[in-house]
């Protein structure tokens, strides 16, 4: 393995490269097992991630900019003005126009996470349980085996 390029090089390889990965990593001048390697560090598999993430939004911006084009088109095919060659639109023309405008969804908000605080804590809860009992499994295995198993305060 070559010196091992600084993170945001190789970040910016990843995004710009049209290439395979057994390609890149022969660019890099590593092996496909270094470049394995690479990524199983958590620090950069949490970097790629965090670029994935910010790639599926700027996706998701350009396709409700684009699709706000499309509604402005079906607005105008329903309710404008004569075609640009200036003949008049036909009824089923606006009438399919509204039809497609009525049944847009901008579904976008059923995409967002939702924040449930209640099974959050009921998550941390069970966590937290299963966690005592484990520890309380852990202490009874190492306790001597003639030791009480719930000693109770000390006697003074």
């Amino acid at each position: 393995m070559t010196a091992t390029p600084d993170l945001d090089h190789l970040l910016r390889e990843l995004l710009d490269s049209r290439e395979d990965l057994p390609a890149l990593a022969r660019k890099l001048g590593w092996s496909l097992a270094d470049l394995s390697g690479w990524i199983s560090d958590p620090g950069h598999a949490g970097a790629v991630r965090g670029l994935c993430c910010l790639a599926d939004a700027k996706a998701r911006l350009r396709l409700g900019v684009y699709r706000q084009f499309a509604v402005d088109h079906l607005a105008q095919q329903a309710f404008g003005e004569p075609g640009e060659d200036g003949t008049p639109r036909s009824d089923e023309t606006r009438r399919r126009a509204a039809v497609e405008l009525l049944k847009a969804r901008l579904d976008w908000a059923d995409d967002a996470p939702r924040h449930d605080p209640a099974a959050e804590a009921g998550a941390w809860q069970d966590a937290f349980d299963r966690l005592a009992q484990a520890q309380a499994r852990a202490a009874e295995a190492a306790a001597p085996p003639d030791a009480p198993s719930n000693p109770g305060p000390p006697h003074g």
